[in-house]
């Protein structure tokens, strides 16, 4: 989300805000939408299926951009029909209400029984039951968020027999040359106009 600001005397530049917190703060995502153990980017000429939780969220929706961006098919789930609307204008193939929907259910039957490659994962702890059930053996759950149970209990050989990798995202610690690719990779997506931004409120200078 971002705000715009207004004076007499201009515009605040919206792009060059938008740049710079985009690049702050979700270029983590760019790393997430790739199926290690591949260390090119994106070169993957199967279909590649990535789940995002809270697709129309601040996070999510830009997720949701740069799992198309590199050619995913991508679900979402959200809580409203709003919320669907938002998911679905940043690109998401499908969008699941999790509050109206069985979410394990809809993602076998959009996937043909196979699941899905990667979840995006804004609630690792209240998703992770759905989420063993909709992922592919050796698939991939990138959390970076686990409010409502931050201490999961954790299903150990489900984990081991699916061969499911948990990474954690926290991005002060992730090495400079992966920060310096997901830098290059957003700063040339917004130069091509690429991503669209859902914007909130608007206020004067004199109001923030």
């Amino acid at each position: 989300y971002g705000i715009r600001r207004e004076s007499c005397d201009g515009v605040f530049n919206l792009f060059m805000f938008l740049r710079i917190m985009l690049v702050l703060r979700f270029f983590v995502f760019f790393l997430m939408i790739r199926r290690p153990p591949r260390s090119t980017l994106f070169p993957y000429t199967t279909l590649f299926r990535s789940l995002v939780t809270g697709g129309a969220g601040a996070v999510g929706r830009y997720a949701v951009q740069f799992a198309k961006l590199s050619r995913a098919q991508v679900i979402a789930t959200v809580s409203n029909n709003e919320k669907a609307q938002l998911a679905t204008s940043a690109g998401a193939d499908h969008v699941i209400n999790y509050r109206t929907e069985d979410v394990a259910a809809r993602v076998q039957e959009i996937t043909a029984g196979q699941g899905v490659d990667q979840i995006v994962e804004v609630e690792f702890g209240g998703n992770l039951d759905t989420s063993l059930q909709v992922l592919k053996p050796g698939g991939v759950i990138a959390t970076y968020a686990s409010q409502a149970v931050p201490e999961p209990k954790i299903p150990f050989y489900t984990l081991v027999y699916k061969n499911v990798v948990v990474r954690h995202i926290l991005v002060l610690l992730m090495p400079d040359e992966e920060k310096q690719q997901a830098i290059a990779a957003i700063s040339r997506w917004l130069e091509q106009g690429a991503l669209t931004h859902h914007l909130g409120q608007r206020f004067s200078l004199e109001e923030t």
